[in-house]
């Protein structure tokens, strides 16, 4: 999803029209509509301009992956689990059921095994170090495990899709559908705004 579909979903997110985001932003009208529309690319302090007049973070924005290191946000927090298993350091797997999702009852997070080989964790009680290729995580909040499992379950159809070498009309219509999903979850995710409390592990603080 480009910068400009992002613009104009988390502006009418907002409630906002163009107008009143030029207004708040103090951009031209003109160009909020060339950014929305892929006309015209907002530069770097125009993009935060946006972010704040939105109420959203610069990353949510401009790229949801380029910022997880602020974790204070449930959006955060997605940015985070979703750049981990992209990259394959942590990914989310389990059995699927008969639509291609992960089971709640079935979903572990689960380390890279070439990773694990440079560490080991520490364990001071016991005589030798825990052996991290038997570790596993487990997601304790539901309605964040049930995200991620949607979200997956997208990000598994698109990359078993385009890894055929030639797909049917029908194929090609689910991979376009696919992505436009994705697009639109990952910016509800990344967006939110839900404050976290890591004190006493992770807990989502109501607003």
């Amino acid at each position: 999803m480009t910068i400009g579909e992002r613009i104009r979903y988390y502006r009418k997110n907002a409630d906002m029209t163009q107008r009143e985001l030029a207004a708040t932003t103090g951009i031209h009208y003109v160009s909020i509509c060339n950014y929305e529309s892929g006309k015209m690319i907002p530069r770097e302090d125009q993009i935060r301009k946006i972010a704040d007049a939105l109420g959203i973070s610069y990353s949510s924005l401009n790229n949801p992956d380029s910022d997880t290191r602020r974790f204070q946000t449930l959006g955060n927090l997605f940015e985070l689990l979703m750049s981990l298993h992209r990259s394959g350091v942590m990914t989310l797997s389990g059995k699927r059921d008969t639509s291609g999702a992960i089971t709640k009852k079935s979903a572990k997070l689960t380390p890279m095994n070439n990773l694990l080989a440079y560490f080991r964790l520490l364990n001071p009680d016991a005589s030798d170090s825990l052996d991290l290729s038997k570790i596993t995580l487990k997601l304790q909040n539901d309605f964040v495990l049930s995200k991620m499992i949607e979200w997956e379950a997208l990000y598994y159809a698109i990359s078993s899709l385009e890894g055929k070498e030639k797909l049917s009309r029908k194929e090609k219509d689910c991979l376009a559908k696919a992505k436009t999903d994705i697009g639109l979850l990952e910016i509800e995710l990344t967006g939110y705004r839900i404050s976290l409390d890591s004190s006493k592990g992770i807990n989502i603080l109501e607003d």
